[in-house]
């Protein structure tokens, strides 16, 4: 009953562990994907000059971001409401990714199209150093949450046998 006792907390530490570096690695891979999305707004909105409702139509069949913000978007006027809502319920974002996202959101649709690039442009900018910072934090710490946890349940592993 011990052994199945240690050999259970060893486990549960371990992907405790592993759990947390992946979510650490979620938030590098989503800032990725977000700032391709906003690459793809910014060449949307120069070049085709359609609706962001339409972007985001188009972009669901490649995005899990923009899908959710189709799913939220129930008419043209309110896909700003159904972007903002995606973003704040996206898994993988920290606050300030979420608040630059928030920000884009609001930008879009309010100025003509070079507006609108320039703020696109600005906020990739922010991103990219978010992603930047993500992407050492996840190196740097995602070995050691798994190490971490796998560690510290082996360490109270034996203290139960």
């Amino acid at each position: 009953m011990r052994i199945l006792s240690a050999v259970s907390v060893v486990a549960v530490s371990a992907v405790v562990g592993f759990v947390k570096a992946r979510a650490l690695s979620r938030r590098a891979s989503s800032l990725k994907d977000a700032i391709i999305i906003l690459e793809e707004a910014k060449s949307y909105i120069a070049y085709l000059q359609l609706p962001i409702a339409d972007f985001i139509k188009d972009g669901a069949k490649r995005h899990d971001l923009l899908a959710a913000a189709e799913e939220n978007v129930a008419t043209r006027e309110l896909w700003r409401d159904g972007w903002n809502k995606a973003v704040r319920e996206y898994r993988g974002f920290a606050a300030s990714d979420r608040d630059i996202l928030l920000s884009v959101g609001a930008a879009l649709g309010s100025s003509d199209s070079a507006g609108q690039s320039a703020v696109i442009e600005a906020n990739i900018a922010l991103l990219s150093q978010n992603l930047s910072r993500a992407t050492e934090e996840s190196d740097k710490k995602g070995g050691v949450y798994r190490s971490m946890g796998l560690y510290v349940g082996a360490a109270i592993g034996i203290v139960i046998l």
